[in-house]
């Protein structure tokens, strides 16, 4: 398991949060953050999060590699009906020169 700590707020019809994780690979620990924001509105929502720090991988047998991590995403959850609704998420993750 991953070690986090977080903070979580509601003004009105707003959330905000931060969430520091703290993950360990092979005794190399590193840091990531998390902040959040929603709008609430009848029993929907919609959300921005923006992630940064570091990630730790095994990129071959014995070798570990610490890579700087960022991304960001759009979610919510928009109800149509009281039984159906749409729930999405639309996000951009980037490891180091690994990925996007």
């Amino acid at each position: 398991s991953t070690p986090h700590l977080g903070l979580e707020q509601y003004f009105g019809r707003y959330r905000a949060s931060y969430t520091l994780f703290l993950p360990e690979l092979e005794g190399r620990r590193t840091r990531a953050h998390l902040l959040q924001g929603n709008y609430y509105y009848d029993k929907s929502n919609v959300g921005l999060s923006f992630s940064f720090g570091e990630e730790t991988d095994i990129v071959a047998p014995g070798t570990l590699a610490t890579f700087r991590v960022r991304g960001a995403a759009i979610s919510g959850l928009h109800f149509f009906k009281s039984d159906w609704a749409l729930n999405y998420r639309l996000g951009i993750t980037r490891q180091g020169d690994l990925y996007s």
